[in-house]
């Protein structure tokens, strides 16, 4: 069955629509007999027609676009109005049909049971919250609950109108301890976040059982929280009469459901604040917020006290059929116990059979009384526990959505109200020097501030984790909290301090959430007098940009004056040795609390000077743990400069993820390590004690200090995977006693030595040389396939065959001299990494896809096509528009998996630009597609990939802007995913 799309409130519509939808709810009231008679009737909407035109708006508005493939929403200029008022009886009248009529909910039979608690008049924050604390208890009626609703003022054109953050009155909130561990509930992680940023402090010690604050935000005002009356907030505790261990397992459950995040749609008046109180339903809270392995996922937990065991297997080990056993046990006597435990608690709770008998008699009788069944959605109208429940078996109800209605906002509150907080920010980073000096808060003199940019979570990630460790560790009052766009020195105190979290993206950009810094860095302002220290995330793959993006932040900061806090004010992580950097975190992190405490640094920190033993090589050491061998296949007559060469991998890997990405280590030959013993008279039984492995330490837990031992690596090894040897030294300190030595490349230095009239000094060590050495980075690759089975001739082992396209630089570290040394069929050390970009272009479940890739760009395109054929996937029609250079192999690669993905059905458009005189690009071709790039991306709601160049990636965006236009490029920019090499 085709569910149709939920509608939302939030939105301006029509004013021809209003007052069709206004007239229509008060024909429905005269049908009903609310009336007392049709001159009334026509008094009254004569009435509503007239206020409604009285508060028409120009603005934009959304409207419904009748197509050959359905309706679809769409915003334009036009009129909209803020509606009427509507009176008491028709606001009563409007939320119990509303109830009604919504086709998601079981309990529609006490529609007109349901109280309406009109608070239309109360405009701010803290009145909604008062409003709240107020009545609340009236409806909970200790415990014999009275079904409620709060409607505050409806939404006027152009804004949100009222809100709540929170998604119930009784939220757990949920602690993200470490990547995948939670304490609470990890469906509200975000919105703890959310509030703690609000200023929330949770309580000590954190329980899975918090309850958070409600937060209310009305239209025009800031975001207010307040906890509930104790009465309220007391959980019930949840035990089985027969089974006692399910109480030691210490399960709870608020009392009552209160869902505030709910908006009514009435008669063409949109209530964007109307929480809705009512009682559960014992699956509610057993079946699914307990049990729901995204949720407290505590089926395991109650398997076991209700008799599970094994001495050999833990519960995911066993077998399927097993599994689902006790799965299906434990779900039952826990939906058992949490109806008895809210049976002896005194609290209003219904069994999934009554509450489906009660719904299916409510319908019947709708039926012999109206002619016609209401509508309902099978999806979440029948209970969770399947066909033991008779609704499950009903079928023949309409699915659709009359009006009035009950629907969520189009707009979610935390993102309204950081949007709305933006704004404000950019106002007040208008002002002048006098009033930064006038407006700046009072506050204490020693405050830490956090601020974090990054596209893909793991500064958010981090930076959340610094501001719990500061709250812990620190005497430090945590300050300002948020994204680099948010900070502002008008909220910083002179003497505090600014702890950045910065990503390197694209070719070495800011990330989009810290443009708005470097603006205000540009600015003529007066900056506070603060320290501050980075933590920069890069990755050493992307050689030629590594953390370009915190050195841009560095360098704007020093600009302004701001000192660092340490010798060193930045710390470079690499996600290539470790995502997410941990290690580097817990280093940085018991840094800055010594720092903050007072202690210094013992030593002084000398320009491109760098502590090799506990850093650079322990991080090549961790590099190499992670790489795996593979022999190298290529056509040594393509390998020339400029050309495109297929490189392909045979690795042990059973299988590999399509247009995922590989990172190869230009390894030194054999030939230049043992020129380079040679000239340094090394033996070959020689080790260099140069790795700091550190112990496996929980990533959640910071330590002050770290316990390394000293590995020895074979001195071999060390200069054929370790260092570059066609990279300038780091440092010359060495050379300090030679005359006319010169940095560079270090094989050159060290040949040009052995030939001066100086050569190396006796008193010169082999290890200070070795240990100046730069070391080796990996390059990284785009896929250029999808796995395909190979047998190993000698050994008859089966492995898989990975393609890659090089583009041949001159003097290029791997394409180039790697290549040439290694050749082919030699070993190389390699590294799959995921994408993440292009994960949802794996699964288009029959979404459209336009694609446009130049020159290696064409890789990961090559990769997607493969994987569609071998799987035969030819649900989604995709366009590929494809840029090269005729002389290219690699093109001819490409054309041939692009003519088998035409054969399949797979593609639909495929054009070709080949290099021209003329200087026609691939995106000009766009507009001979226009209407099928509408239709694809707007429509149909496909997604838009390019990979190529930062130039490319540009120009192509904004050819696609003007074809599409305002209103389709606005909708499809969550679906344009991009890679830039």
């Amino acid at each position: 069955m085709i569910r149709p799309l939920d509608p939302r409130v939030g939105e301006n519509r029509p004013i021809e629509v209003i007052k069709q939808e206004a007239e229509a709810f008060l024909k429905e009231m005269l049908a009903e007999g609310l009336f007392d008679s049709s001159e009334v009737f026509e008094q009254r909407l004569m009435e509503v027609i007239k206020q409604i035109g009285e508060s028409s708006v120009e603005c934009m508005v959304w409207e419904d676009d009748a197509g050959d493939d359905g309706v679809q929403r769409r915003k334009v200029q036009g009129v909209s109005s803020n509606g009427y008022v509507q009176t008491k009886e028709e606001l009563e009248w409007g939320v119990r049909i509303a109830w009604r009529n919504s086709r998601k909910c079981i309990m529609r039979a006490h529609c007109w049971d349901l109280k309406c608690l009109d608070l239309r008049d109360i405009k701010t924050s803290k009145g909604m919250l008062d409003a709240i604390i107020k009545h609340c208890p009236t409806a909970y009626n200790r415990g014999r609950i009275i079904p409620t609703v709060f409607i505050f003022p409806g939404r006027r054109v152009d804004c949100s109108g009222p809100m709540f953050w929170s998604q119930q009155f009784l939220n757990f909130a949920g602690y993200e301890l470490s990547p995948g561990e939670v304490l609470g509930d990890p469906a509200q992680v975000q919105l703890t976040k959310d509030i703690i940023a609000l200023g929330w402090q949770p309580p000590t010690p954190k329980t899975r059982w918090d309850i958070l604050p409600l937060v209310v935000m009305a239209e025009g005002d800031e975001p207010e929280f307040a906890t509930l009356p104790p009465e309220l907030t007391q959980l019930v505790s949840i035990a089985h009469p027969q089974y006692p261990k399910i109480a030691d397992l210490d399960l709870r459950w608020g009392k009552f459901p209160a869902l505030s995040r709910l908006g009514f749609d009435i008669g063409g008046v949109q209530y964007t604040a109307s929480p809705f109180i009512g009682w559960f339903m014992d699956a509610e809270i057993a079946v699914r917020n307990l049990a729901d392995t995204f949720r407290y996922n505590v089926l395991p937990e109650v398997a076991k006290a209700i008799g599970w065991s094994s001495p050999s297997h833990t519960f995911g080990e066993l077998p399927d059929h097993e599994r689902l056993l006790w799965l299906s046990r434990a779900q039952a006597e826990l939906n058992y116990a949490v109806y008895c435990s809210f049976q002896k608690a005194g609290v209003t709770c219904t069994s999934s059979l009554t509450a489906s008998h009660s719904w299916t008699t409510f319908d019947d009788q709708h039926l012999r009384e109206k002619g016609y069944r209401l509508n309902a959605d099978p999806y979440w109208i029948s209970p969770p526990q399947g066909s033991v429940v008779p609704l499950w078996h009903r079928g023949g109800a309409p699915n659709y959505q009359p009006k009035p209605l009950i629907a969520r906002h189009r707009c979610d509150p935390v993102q309204v109200w950081n949007r709305r907080y933006n704004a404000l920010t950019r106002v007040e980073g208008q002002l002048d020097n006098a009033d930064y000096d006038e407006d700046r808060p009072a506050g204490p003199q020693s405050e830490v501030h956090i601020f974090y940019c990054g596209t893909n979570g793991t500064a958010a990630k981090l930076a959340e984790r610094l501001r719990i460790f500061m709250a812990k560790k620190s005497s430090k009052i945590v300050g300002e909290f948020g994204t680099l766009n948010s900070f502002d020195p008008c909220k910083i105190h002179p003497g505090g301090t600014v702890l950045f979290i910065v990503s390197t993206t694209g070719t070495g950009e800011i990330p989009s959430n810290g443009q708005q810094f470097i603006k205000k860095m540009n600015v003529e302002l007066a900056f506070p007098l603060l320290k501050f220290s980075i933590l920069g995330i890069g990755d050493s793959g992307y050689h030629g940009t590594f953390n370009w993006a915190c050195k841009s932040v560095q360098r704007m900061l020093k600009e302004k004056q701001l000192k660092p806090l340490m010798l060193d004010c930045v710390t470079e992580s690499d996600v290539s040795v470790e995502n997410p950097p941990w290690t580097d975190f817990r280093v940085w992190c018991s840094r800055i609390e010594r720092a903050l405490d007072g202690k210094t640094e013992e030593g002084k920190l000398e320009p491109g000077k760098t502590d090799h033993t506990d850093n650079l090589y322990e991080k090549q050491y961790s590099i190499l743990k992670a790489y795996k061998m593979a022999t190298m296949r290529f056509d040594p007559f393509i390998h020339r400069p400029g050309e495109i060469l297929k490189l392909s991998l045979e690795i042990p890997e059973s299988d590999y993820e399509p247009m995922g990405h590989i990172r190869l280590l230009p390894r030194n030959s054999e030939v230049a390590a043992q020129r380079v013993m040679t000239l340094l008279e090394i033996n070959d039984d020689q080790t260099i004690g140069t790795v700091a492995k550190e112990n496996p330490v929980y990533p959640s837990q910071i330590q002050d200090q770290r316990q390394v031992q000293l590995l020895a690596v074979p001195i071999r090894q060390f200069l054929k995977d370790f260092v570059d040897l066609r990279s300038p030294f780091i440092s010359m300190d060495w050379a300090q006693n030679l005359s006319n030595v010169k940095n560079g490349p270090a094989l050159q230095v060290l040949e040009h030595l052995s030939r001066s009239p100086q050569h190396l000094s006796p008193s010169i060590s082999p290890m200070e040389i070795l240990l100046s050495l730069t070391p080796l980075r990996p390059r990284s690759y785009s896929i250029a396939s999808s796995s395909e089975h190979t047998v190993d001739p000698d050994t008859s082992a089966i492995g898989t065959t990975l393609d890659v396209f090089v583009r041949i630089i001159p003097n290029g570290r791997f394409s180039h001299h790697c290549l040439s040394e290694v050749g082919n069929g030699g070993k190389i050390l390699y590294k799959l990494t995921p994408n993440n970009i292009c994960l949802p272009l794996l699964k288009l479940n029959g979404k459209p896809l336009v694609v446009v890739a130049c020159g290696t760009g064409i890789a990961p395109v090559r990769s997607l096509l493969q994987y569609l054929i071998r799987t035969n996937n030819t649900g989604s029609k995709i366009s590929v528009f494809i840029g090269f250079r005729p002389d290219d192999s690699s093109t001819e690669l490409f054309i041939e998996i692009a003519e088998q993905a035409l054969e399949k059905g797979i593609l639909d458009i495929l054009d070709v630009v080949p290099s021209n005189k003329e200087k026609v690009r691939v995106q000009d071709h766009f507009g001979d597609c226009k209407e099928a790039l509408r239709r694809k991306l707007g429509e149909e709601a496909g997604y838009f990939y390019v990979c190529g160049n930062a130039v490319v990636v540009r120009e192509v965006k904004d050819r696609l802007k003007g074809v599409l236009g305002p209103d389709i490029w606005t909708r499809v920019q969550e679906r344009i995913l991009e890679e830039t090499f």
